[in-house]
């Protein structure tokens, strides 16, 4: 038996308070944490002079060449955007046809000329649905072309209506390659102060490229995801799920026993400003670091890790689970993160016969002030990040 800190005394309730967040009204059993708002340390000041965005004038016709020929990115599977109704997207055609101005769009450019839209997604996919899908949808309940343009579809359209379309101007800002990542996510964030503001990960999910949104999205689809946490989590809206998996990834990156070929990255957990700030730097090094080789060692590893949690606690994976309590409490992001990378490193071969005395261990563990505190209270700082991946490998090492 590792070595314990004594257990604290705890109320014995049948229902703790907590906080949870929901989702089309069904709780996400996912617990809400002290994470996102930790800076692990004060944020260096940006310098002005790398900050530059630019005001440009695009023809509607050459922004949808750009999405066709994929010089522009609309990451296109981000399920949030796809949620307008065609009398919604009909009006949105009819502003175009009418000559009403739209909101200006911000894209996001690199050193080669490719872009990424940053806010004006969903007015762009449904631009780009109505002129050049195929599956393009009929105009609908319109306010005052009605009479003249109800039920048509864009190739049903007469030509002065097509022209107007293809030759109305956006107004586009364009945040220049030199501008610093850290600045690009704090522009993202202070761009979305709608009603409906993007969630860190979907944010990141914009400025992201190809191989991290591909190992994300097949991780959180995977067979050992869907079967081992809540459905509300698995078909999460606004990308939580998505962020479990990435900060799996990058402990996982960081983590000092990792055996993937080369180095690619030598900083520390320590090095960064916040847990966003580490989370876009392993989006970064997963995009333009590591080939298919070692994408896929990270994603076995992930997989193996929420596999073997799943069949040592079954309902209870990824959740405190403290002595003498048999409240089912939601799924921790901190504990996640640490089962995940530290059982990750083991075959379930390896440790099926020692599975009483690792529940036994955790679940003492969770009785303690101390790693209750890591995986609830400023859980993005070192100490708390140190303190619970310290705990949990302790108790893999004695079996």
């Amino acid at each position: 038996m590792p070595e314990c800190t004594k257990p604290t005394q705890r109320r014995n309730v049948n229902k703790p308070l907590i906080t949870v967040e929901h989702i089309d009204n069904e709780s996400t059993e996912l617990e809400i944490e002290d994470d996102h708002d930790s800076n692990i340390r004060e944020p260096e000041p940006y310098d002005p002079e790398e900050i530059r965005v630019d005001t440009n004038q695009f023809s509607l016709r050459n922004i949808l060449d750009m999405i066709d020929d994929e010089e522009l990115d609309l990451a296109p599977d981000f399920q949030r955007f796809k949620v307008w109704s065609d009398s919604q997207k009909s009006r949105l055609i009819e502003s175009v046809l009418l000559r009403i101005p739209l909101p200006a769009f911000y894209f996001s450019s690199d050193n080669k000329g490719f872009m990424q839209v940053v806010d004006g997604v969903q007015r762009l996919s449904t631009l780009h649905e109505f002129v050049r899908s195929p599956s393009s949808f009929p105009l609908t309940q319109l306010e005052y072309l009605s009479n003249k343009l109800d039920g048509m579809k864009y190739n049903d359209l007469p030509d002065e209506w097509v022209w107007r379309i293809n030759r109305t101007q956006l107004t586009v800002n364009v945040i220049d390659p030199q501008t610093p990542t850290p600045v690009k996510f704090d522009i993202f964030k202070r761009l979305n102060t709608g009603g409906s503001p993007l969630t860190a990960q979907e944010i990141r999910h914009c400025m992201s490229r190809t191989p991290s949104r591909q190992l994300l999205k097949s991780i959180v689809e995977s067979a050992e995801f869907s079967s081992s946490l809540p459905q509300p989590i698995v078909k999460h809206k606004r990308m939580a799920n998505r962020e479990l998996a990435l900060r799996a990834l990058g402990f996982m990156i960081l983590d000092k026993d990792i055996n993937i070929e080369n180095k690619y990255t030598s900083k520390k957990y320590r090095d960064y400003d916040s847990l966003d700030d580490f989370l876009n730097d392993i989006t970064h090094i997963i995009d333009t670091k590591l080939n298919e080789k070692q994408i896929n060692e990270l994603k076995n590893r992930v997989l193996r890790g929420i596999d073997n949690a799943y069949r040592l606690f079954g309902k209870r994976a990824f959740r405190k689970w403290p002595q003498n309590e048999e409240y089912l409490y939601p799924v921790n992001k901190s504990v996640f993160d640490a089962l995940v990378v530290c059982l990750g490193n083991y075959q379930w071969t390896d440790i099926m016969q020692h599975k009483k005395f690792i529940i036994s261990a955790y679940r003492e563990q969770c009785s303690t002030s101390e790693f209750d505190a890591s995986v609830s209270r400023g859980t993005a700082k070192p100490a708390s990040v140190e303190y619970r991946f310290k705990t949990l490998r302790k108790i893999l090492e004695e079996i």
